[in-house]
């Protein structure tokens, strides 16, 4: 789904902002930790590999009262030294779970 500048979304709906509008809503306070963070870039094609966890201890009221963590891959597509475009695929998994590597 396109998460931001979508012009499908509706009205009002974060997903109709653009990233630094959603970063300024504050949104992002239910992520009380990122960890074991690992990246690779490939500078001829502009392309940067991470994967990370998010946590969320659920601490932050905001509907989210369970701890859980994101395990999270994302494809950055830089140009001009500017990120264009994110792909992530993510999945929900045990709070703090190890990451093996």
């Amino acid at each position: 789904m396109v998460t931001a500048n979508n012009p499908d979304a509706a009205e009002g709906a974060i997903a109709e902002m653009g990233c630094k509008a959603q970063f300024d809503t504050g949104f992002s306070v239910i992520v009380t930790d990122i960890r074991e963070r690992r990246f690779i870039a490939d500078p001829v094609t502009g392309l940067s590999f991470a994967m990370c966890y998010f946590d969320h201890d659920g601490a932050v009221n905001e509907g989210l009262t369970q701890p859980y963590s994101f395990i999270i891959g994302e494809i950055f597509k830089i140009v001009d030294g500017r990120i264009r475009q994110i792909e992530a695929v993510l999945m929900t998994v045990p709070y703090g779970m190890e990451s093996g590597w």
